[in-house]
């Protein structure tokens, strides 16, 4: 505005442009200085998708609200004209994957912390694999004592060891859940949050049960016998007791090699016991607390620190079990598809195809593969 309707030189415009540049560049320096801590808030997409999280987590009370908030659907009709809040940013399967992430995040956080979780990975081991063919593991037996070799004397070729071969196929399990549009609707809270959490205690128990259940019922596996039988030396017939415990542990000690026939001498870790003996197992194996006014007499049994796992699925007396920790030795092993532990969740909302359109229902898939 300063030259407006003047005559000037070109190099008179040139030198006022590099003053306000300068001046500018100085205001903008002195401005970012003293503007304190910076922060980045979230975008209103993440905004509105983690209220999901939050009604899952019981922080938000209304299924409907977070509906709204999210899709600004006010008239609840889940027609997707309807959803006001649809960008660029927030596609027309934008609903749907935000649903899907915040009901993965509380399957994942439920069937992790659930009690059926644990007491099973003592005593397996887990791989990934990755097809449903059948999985072949080989287990290799050992070496023979190294013969003494004389002076100019040629070595002996060892005696290679003999191997057996253990095969299991992956199984796919699930169902699927839906979620009505009268459920939206009357904002059933209690139905629509309580879906994910169920689903991953069941899925967790049936896991629980798969593994204990290959005990209890004494599965035939990959050399055509039982996993427990008379001839292995593995299978018992007698009471829970102290002697009885010291019998079958020192059977554990006792087994030999494949091949070698030496003994492999791996202790018993874990006690395994139905809810009718949880006394008695822990009264044999729980360390005793020493004190100086009441000291405790010497026990050997306690004294190895074996862990006792209480099977609550277990209710006959007789089947106890002795477990060797995976690290230990080779013993059951678990493969899950692609190493995928937690079950997989997907949904389907597509208002023209399947049962949005068929039965107002959105439906939720469950999948695991073990």
């Amino acid at each position: 505005k300063r030259f407006e309707n003047k005559i000037y030189e070109e190099v008179e415009l040139k030198s006022a442009i590099a003053d306000e540049k300068e001046c500018l560049d100085k205001i903008i320096g002195e401005t970012i200085k003293n503007a304190g801590q910076v922060q980045v808030t979230k975008e209103d997409l993440d905004k509105r998708a983690s209220m999901f999280d939050d009604f899952f987590d019981n922080k938000v009370m209304s299924f409907k609200a977070c509906y709204i908030n999210y899709t600004g659907d006010e008239s609840l009709t889940g027609l997707k004209k309807d959803f006001r809040r649809i960008t660029t940013a927030m596609d027309s399967a934008s609903l749907s994957l935000v649903l899907q992430e915040a009901m993965n995040k509380k399957l994942a956080k439920e069937y992790g912390a659930s009690a059926y979780n644990k007491d099973w990975r003592k005593i397996v081991s887990t791989v990934p694999r990755f097809d449903f063919r059948t999985n072949h593991i080989t287990r290799v037996g050992g070496y023979s004592d190294l013969p003494v070799v004389l002076e100019g004397a040629p070595y002996p070729a060892a005696v290679s060891p003999t191997d057996e071969e253990a095969t299991y196929k992956m199984l796919k399990r699930g169902y699927t859940e839906s979620i009505t549009w009268e459920a939206l609707r009357n904002d059933d809270v209690g139905v629509i949050r309580k879906i994910p959490s169920k689903v991953a205690t069941a899925c967790a128990r049936q896991l629980y049960e798969f593994v204990f259940n290959f005990l209890s019922s004494n599965a035939v596996i990959y050399d055509g016998a039982a996993l427990f039988t008379a001839g292995k030396g593995n299978l018992g017939a007698v009471a829970l007791d102290s002697a009885n415990l010291h019998i079958r542990r020192r059977a554990m000690l006792d087994k030999t090699e494949l091949s070698s026939g030496k003994k492999i001498g791996v202790p018993a870790k874990y006690l395994i016991v139905p809810s009718p003996l949880d006394t008695v197992g822990y009264n044999l194996v729980a360390t005793p607390r020493n004190s100086d006014f009441d000291p405790t007499a010497p026990d050997f049994t306690r004294s190895l620190q074996m862990e006792l796992i209480i099977n609550n699925l277990l209710t006959d007396a007789n089947d106890w079990f002795l477990a060797a920790s995976p690290s230990d030795v080779e013993g059951l092993e678990i493969g899950f598809l692609d190493g995928k532990e937690t079950p997989e969740f997907f949904i389907q909302d597509q208002e023209s195809i399947g049962s949005v359109f068929t039965h107002d229902k959105i439906s939720y898939k469950w999948r695991h593969v073990y």
